[in-house]
């Protein structure tokens, strides 16, 4: 019985630190991926950054909207209520097309996760570059 609680006692402290090693987050290095879910956590900091250079071009086109001094000021609120509604349209078919599209094009794969990620990240630096043609210049 002692040598079986010893054993047991063993196993827990072997569970215990391999638990404690999974539960360390290891630096992932997004430039050599080894696995999918590396490649998924590097793919979602791509697209979190592409959001936010996202919300970076669309403030500067609200900006250089608001600056446009051929137009009164009602015209301008309208122009970027205008754009507002584009945006808000365009971040649901993105989302929309992204999803659940993907989701049957990749069924039963492993691979839908970094599908979704690569759809949305792919038409997000499309809109920072429509955004940034139309509004830079401005």
């Amino acid at each position: 019985m002692k040598r079986l609680v010893i054993h047991w006692f063993f196993a827990v402290l072997a569970i215990a630190a391999t638990a404690d090693a999974v539960a360390q987050p290891r630096r992932i290095d997004c430039e050599n991926p080894a696995t999918n879910i590396e490649i998924g956590a590097c793919l979602d900091r791509e697209l979190k950054a592409a959001d936010a250079e996202l919300n970076r071009v669309y403030q500067a086109a609200m900006t250089a909207i608001e600056r446009s001094d051929h137009l009164t000021p009602e015209l301008r609120g309208e122009w970027k209520a205008a754009l507002r509604a584009a945006q808000r349209l365009w971040i649901s078919y993105r989302d929309a097309d992204c999803r659940t599209p993907i989701e049957y094009e990749w069924w039963g794969g492993s691979g839908v996760g970094m599908a979704i990620l690569s759809c949305l990240l792919e038409k997000t630096k499309v809109r920072v570059s429509e955004l940034r043609e139309r509004y830079d210049s401005r």
